[in-house]
């Protein structure tokens, strides 16, 4: 017998390892190279990204500002306006320039239009009838004016929180001269808010913050950066902003750390222009994070595909004989599965299919059974909907003909007070044509954002009539902010439904109080209405969301209603329940998951 020297045996065991470990290593410092070039790759798009994504918000920002670049001077220029300058105590021509202050901001889309005197007291402006108007208010503190007063630019711009409104907005004021003293000049102001620009980037997953001068940040996708600083601020620059009141009752918090406070990615910044404001966009790694190590696990699985393409190769050609007839054997299996898979995926499309056909019918029918009721409840829940409306026609009519006579006697104060109260009337029966047409309205399957207690409100509005017509009385308790995600027509649709049935007991019971209550209780929104009738029978609930079953009399309903909203309730990931109160109640509460909390919303005056 032969004998091998452990030398030999070494060698034999290298030969045979060597070519292994050096395909493995080769393997290996390719990946490294794939991770760190595409590692580069990826952090020089980003970078490129995130300037581009930069760029387009920017450019939004700064066509939004251009819009209304022209609107001062062009008000102030205007022969209405330097009449009321000229003539302060003139009220005709006072009311004339609130009228065209109004038209102007509603033709340019502002959201105020104010006209200030060389004291910064103003003397007209486009919101002139609201609770919160601009007209008597001083504003000599605000920069824009002093600017303007000194005649240091033609034009002003500022941003700052409205002390009268409480509601932020971009401010930009022209000094209109109407004689040669230095006191003979006023100050046009025109506001505009940016809460739907920013709604537009929350929407869209921007990460977007714009600063001041003093790196204060006033507009944010976010809610929480708002009013927060870049930096550390000084103490002078705190009593600028409290002299100011550039951001109202709003301290400046805590300093943003943007490589802490946002998401990991890239981050670009630059100057808006035409202002000393700053924009900064972050637009995070997200998925690209893992472009590096998909390379390298690319690279790898390409090697090991490689050698297992090899070491097929040469198995195949030690066993070529052997092989072609397992490739043979195993082509006629396979020929023959893919033929039964073929039936099969034939029979499973057709089932799909015929599915998808039921699914739409059944659907389409429940969606129009949903319309039926709906319209159905509105004829009976609308019955004295004629003698509402024929009450402010009748009243308009009167006052036309008693405006005609003051107008042919001279008497324009009286006309015009007339005039205010017609336009009351409309606007209260343009408000009721308006409400009837939002609930008769057909769903569109479409999920928006829904709060429960206006909800409420407004079906109790168009409810009133039927309600009045059976001696009740509503007693509601309707918690702010109560929102779910759901289809409106649909969760309209309940509350109808719930309330109908209410004033349908109540008219018949002693006690008339029908309670609506909307409330949040543990991350799910609630709403529930009640009454003081004797209830369901205890052998009868476990129907009582059946369909067509009903504890009315004949003719009084097809027992529909509660079905309908119960499937709905479910569709919506809630619940319709049913309760019975020892004090004698019947309660129904609707229980939907809330809406998210997407921060604290701003409040607007």
């Amino acid at each position: 017998m032969t004998q091998v020297s452990p030398r030999h045996g070494l060698r034999a065991v290298l030969r045979r390892r060597l070519p292994a470990l050096f395909c493995t290593l080769l393997l290996l410092v390719a990946a490294g190279g794939a991770y760190i070039g595409m590692s580069r790759h990826a952090e020089a798009q980003l970078a490129r990204d995130a300037q581009l994504r930069l760029s387009l918000v920017a450019d939004t920002l700064n066509a939004a500002i251009k819009r209304i670049a022209g609107i001062p001077p062009l008000v102030g220029a205007t022969g209405m306006v330097q009449s009321l300058l000229q003539h302060p105590d003139d009220e005709n021509i006072r009311n004339a320039t609130n009228d065209l202050l109004a038209r102007t901001a509603r033709a340019n889309d502002l959201d105020d239009l104010f006209i200030l005197d060389a004291q910064g007291v103003t003397q007209a402006s486009s919101n002139f009838g609201e609770t919160g108007s601009f007209v008597g208010k001083d504003y000599s503190f605000r920069p824009y004016f002093q600017i303007a007063r000194k005649n240091e630019q033609p034009v002003v711009s500022y941003y700052g929180v409205g002390v009268t409104t409480g509601r932020p907005g971009y401010f930009l004021a022209s000094r209109i001269a109407f004689g040669p003293g230095p006191e003979d000049f006023g100050v046009a102001v025109a506001k505009t808010e940016f809460s739907r620009l920013e709604s537009s980037w929350a929407e869209g997953g921007e990460h977007v913050l714009v600063s001041d001068a003093d790196d204060v940040v006033f507009l944010s996708a976010d809610p929480q950066f708002r009013y927060r600083p870049l930096k550390h601020l000084s103490h002078a620059t705190l009593d600028t902003l409290n002299v100011e009141q550039r951001y109202a009752r709003h301290a400046p918090g805590v300093v943003i750390d943007l490589l802490r406070d946002l998401p990991e990615g890239a981050i670009a910044t630059r100057e808006v222009p035409g202002t000393a404001w700053q924009i900064t966009a972050v637009l995070p790694r997200g998925d690209r994070q893992w472009q590096p190590l998909a390379a390298a696990l690319a690279v790898l699985l390409a090697g090991l595909l490689a050698t297992l393409v090899a070491l097929t190769i040469s198995q195949q050609r030690a066993r070529r004989t052997a092989d072609q007839r397992i490739k043979q054997d195993l082509e006629r299996r396979v020929e023959e599965r893919a033929a039964e898979l073929v039936e099969a995926m034939s029979r499973l499309e057709a089932e799909m299919v015929e599915r998808r056909q039921s699914e739409a019918e059944l659907s389409k029918a429940r969606d129009e059974l949903i319309q039926a009721g709906k319209l159905a409840s509105m004829g009976q829940a609308f019955a004295g909907l004629a003698h509402e409306i024929n009450q402010p026609l009748a009243a308009l009519k009167t006052y036309l003909s008693s405006t005609k006579l003051l107008i042919a006697r001279g008497d324009t104060d009286s006309a015009a007070a007339n005039l205010g109260i017609m336009d009351e009337t409309v606007e209260r029966l343009v408000q009721l044509s308006g409400d009837l047409k939002h609930l008769s309205r057909r769903s569109d399957n479409r999920l928006v954002e829904v709060d429960l207690a206006a909800t409420a409100q407004r079906v109790i509005g168009l409810m009133r009539f039927r309600i009045r017509d059976a001696g009740a009385s509503v007693r509601e308790t309707l918690d702010d902010d109560v929102q779910v995600v759901a289809d409106q027509a649909h969760i309209e649709q309940i509350i109808l439904n719930l309330l109908k049935n209410a004033v349908d007991v109540a008219a018949d019971a002693t006690c008339k109080d029908i309670m609506v209550q909307a409330s949040l209780q543990n991350g799910m929104a609630c709403l529930s209405v009640g009454d003081c009738g004797p209830g369901v029978p205890e052998s009868a609930r476990g129907r009582l969301f059946e369909p067509f079953f009903t504890t009315k009399g004949v003719g009084k309903g097809l027992g529909l209603g509660l079905a309908i909203s119960y499937a709905i309730a479910r569709d919506h990931g809630g619940v319709l329940r049913y309760e019975r109160t020892p004090a004698g109640q019947t309660w129904f509460h609707l229980v939907l998951p809330a809406r998210p909390a997407t921060g604290q919303q701003e409040q607007h005056a």
